[in-house]
């Protein structure tokens, strides 16, 4: 089985009215370094993706090994019938070997056909293998999910995407989920086809869009299998598997099967509090300076409305690639932000010593970064110095495991 962490997040915020002029923003999740400082092993720093065709290879071993597979049992080939003379035109050779797309139709709705897993084909070979797979017990997977693609997936199974729900039922020790109109399924199937399936119908081996790779959760953060989501492109519907396996198409990397993301609402008002106002003022005392030097002069003099707050995130697997992104929905307010995976005494934090993001938002206003976090959980200290008295923020975390996020005041 495999144990999740609790992530935590605290929010120091200062809000005044007034308009002032906006951080400038960098939309393409690259660093925000004019107004950040970045620790080596910061979780706002850019992910770093060491290239070289043997890293590759050795990572690919690694996938291999971790997927508990078994050694290739070689099986029956099967040559396809009639096979063409090499002396025959080049137009004739073409014509019996591949399917002739120029008459090809697109499929209606719910085009699908069956699968066989073990069919790998050459160029006039049919070969036949088993893979040998451990189980695996189940883990925490999201509820609800949704399909997606901007390309050529998009376009022939556009019924097929969309959001999906748990339906409960298990299948092969994996969830199931119904889309939204209740005409489609994604399960995982186990036989003749071994992998996450999207058809009418659970456990038949018969749908539209379909990937090989047996996580638990049909969710994944993994590069190879995330980008393993394959669609049916069959001028018919069709349950011989042979007959459709030219027709599924891997082409598409925009199709992509994810966790929702999840909104967490920080609300902080002017209002004294007694039990808090000590660690607040603590607080500020060693969080101000910094703050100022990031953000600026605030924006009014007297009193402020600070606050902080823990925004925790928990991800079904490794939670990789995760952007974040910080809304302004009411009121004026300087941030400081720091992500662990452990608890911390802010009250005796270095901040100056670790990485950590700091930006002023005004109202109605957004800031967006990526961040690559390692593990199955992680924690955002967010502390609020805002200019009005109430401050309204909303944190959005997207990544495509993750299963829950929730925030609570810092105490």
């Amino acid at each position: 089985a495999m144990t999740l962490l609790g992530t935590t997040l605290v929010l120091l915020v200062l809000g005044q009215g007034g308009e002032t002029s906006g951080i400038e923003l960098d939309m393409d999740g690259s660093l925000i370094r004019g107004l950040s400082h970045f620790h080596d092993q910061s979780y706002f720093e850019t992910a770093r993706q060491p290239g070289g065709n043997m890293r590759r290879y050795r990572n690919a071993l690694d996938r291999s090994g971790r997927l508990n597979r078994g050694p290739l049992d070689p099986g029956i080939y099967r040559r396809r019938p009639k096979r063409p003379r090499r002396n025959r035109d080049p137009e004739s050779v073409n014509r019996t070997i591949l399917p002739n797309t120029r008459n090809a139709k697109i499929p209606g709705s719910n085009g699908a056909a069956s699968n066989d897993g073990s069919l790998i084909k050459w160029e006039n070979v049919t070969g036949r293998f088993a893979w040998r797979r451990a189980k695996r017990q189940t883990v925490d997977c999201c509820k609800k999910i949704v399909l997606s693609s901007s390309g050529p997936a998009g376009v022939k199974q556009w019924d097929r995407m969309g959001l999906y729900y748990s339906t409960g039922q298990v299948l092969h020790g994996r969830m199931v989920y119904q889309h939204e109109n209740w005409t489609q399924s994604i399960f995982y199937i186990y036989g003749e086809y071994d992998g996450w399936l999207l058809g009418p119908a659970p456990d038949v081996n018969f749908g539209g869009i379909k990937n090989s790779h047996d996580g638990m959760c049909v969710h994944t953060s993994d590069v190879i299998d995330s980008k393993g989501w394959g669609y049916y492109g069959g001028p018919k519907d069709t349950e011989d598997p042979e007959e459709a396996f030219p027709y599924w198409q891997h082409d598409d990397g925009s199709l992509t099967v994810r966790c929702v993301p999840k909104t967490v609402h920080i609300d902080s008002r002017k209002v004294p509090d007694e039990t808090r106002g000590p660690m607040l003022r603590k607080l500020y005392r060693r969080s101000g300076r910094l703050i100022r030097e990031k953000c600026g002069a605030p924006l009014v003099p007297g009193k402020l409305n600070m606050d902080a707050w823990i925004v925790t995130a928990r991800c079904g697997g490794e939670c990789h690639k995760t952007d974040i992104t910080l809304s302004l929905g009411n009121g004026e307010a300087d941030m400081l932000i720091v992500a662990a995976q452990s608890e911390l005494d802010l009250t005796k934090y270095c901040f100056r010593c670790h990485s950590f993001w700091s930006g002023r938002l005004l109202s109605g206003r957004e800031s967006t970064w990526s961040t690559n976090v390692p593990g199955m959980s992680f924690r955002m200290y967010v502390i609020i110095v805002g200019y009005a008295d109430y401050v309204s923020l909303n944190v959005k975390i997207d990544s495509s495991n993750l299963v829950d996020a929730a925030s609570h005041k810092l105490k």
